[in-house]
């Protein structure tokens, strides 16, 4: 039997070879998903705002472009909620919901590891389907490296990791005033 970790899932039910066979499954589905979906919008190509019909889920989720840092007070202030959204997302998803649903619904340790990733993708639908698909497969390698680890602390700093990206690589074009024409 194998070591137990935050008094959940045995390191063995993930560790043999179906366990492994079924991770390796998922993430390479997950990977071609995110493929085809990045092939897909870049086949569209960039169309007018007003001629775009707008996903269903857009109707309840903001749009949060506007949210995302580009000065350098802003960079300081989201690397603050990077590390603790890191730390507060690890501590739901990794080690509450899958205790939860492994000891107290009963699922697999395989199981329990695909519906947490599921759930953990959902909640990044505002990131669209590739957010979604990107998010579902990073909670499979963090849930991994939580169960086979044995400790929290490696997602906790990896998914801050992940998270910081934005404050070092912009995603928006920096705020440049326009230029006056001169006069020639």
């Amino acid at each position: 039997m194998g070591k137990r970790c935050a008094r959940g899932i045995s390191t063995s039910e993930i560790s043999g070879a179906s366990g492994l066979t079924a991770i390796g499954a998922g993430l390479l589905f997950s990977l071609v998903l995110m493929i085809l979906a990045r092939l897909r919008a870049r086949r569209r190509g960039p169309a007018p705002s007003e001629s775009r019909a707008q996903p269903w889920w857009q109707k309840f989720v903001p749009d949060v472009r506007p949210l995302m840092p580009t000065t350098r007070r802003e960079r300081w202030f989201f690397a603050a909620v990077a590390v603790s959204a890191g730390i507060c997302e690890e501590i739901v998803f990794r080690a509450w919901l899958l205790l939860t649903l492994h000891t107290s619904l009963g699922f697999d340790g395989t199981t329990s590891i695909f519906l947490a990733a599921a759930l953990f993708g959902l909640c990044h639908i505002y990131q669209g389907i590739t957010g979604v698909v990107g998010a579902a497969c990073a909670a499979v390698l963090l849930s991994a490296l939580y169960i086979g680890t044995g400790t929290l602390l490696v997602p906790i700093v990896l998914h801050s990791l992940i998270d910081l990206r934005v404050t070092i690589l912009p995603t928006t074009r920096p705020r440049i005033p326009p230029t006056q024409p001169t006069g020639a």
